[in-house]
């Protein structure tokens, strides 16, 4: 099968899934990176470590796909490193949905499966100031997600200016 790393950033994910588990990816590595300078450097890596017919390098944003090359079809590894010290400042949870919808075949499997974040409720007006929130996440949040008792629990995004 494909894998798919979403936000390959140098490329060495995809490299180390290549050298340490190609069973993985029988099928190859299809990358992508937002920023145009990282993109170019992990394309000028591979071609460095002699994997660059392996992998694929895409310069964008993984939700702006709709679909993978045609003659890629849908992935059946998703490995990424979208994590900040915060887990969801870089959109982490739009975008694997997103990839789970439209890039990933059913049953497919995730590099990091899960994660467990841990939160302290704080008052700041510095950190209030410092705040930029957007609810962008709420058209793809399920319905269970409005609670009976008449808060909204959706997720939002929530990062540092």
């Amino acid at each position: 099968g494909l894998a798919l790393d979403i936000g390959c950033g140098s490329g060495l994910l995809g490299r180390m899934l290549l050298r340490n588990r190609p069973e993985a990816c029988p099928g190859g590595v299809f990358a992508i990176e937002a920023d145009e300078a990282l993109a170019e450097a992990a394309s000028a890596g591979l071609v460095t470590a002699g994997t660059s017919e392996k992998i694929q390098v895409f310069t964008g944003n993984s939700r702006d796909l709709k679909q993978l090359p045609a003659s890629r079809g849908r992935a059946d590894l998703l490995v990424c490193e979208l994590l900040d010290s915060a887990l969801l400042g870089e959109g982490v949870l739009g975008t694997i949905r997103h990839a789970a919808a439209k890039l990933m075949k059913p049953g497919y499997r995730a590099v990091p499966s899960r994660v467990q974040v841990w939160a302290v409720l704080v008052e700041s007006d510095w950190l209030r100031d410092s705040q930029e929130i957007t609810t962008d996440l709420a058209d793809t949040c399920p319905p269970a997600w409005e609670g009976s008792c008449g808060h909204d629990a959706s997720p939002v995004e929530v990062s540092l200016r």
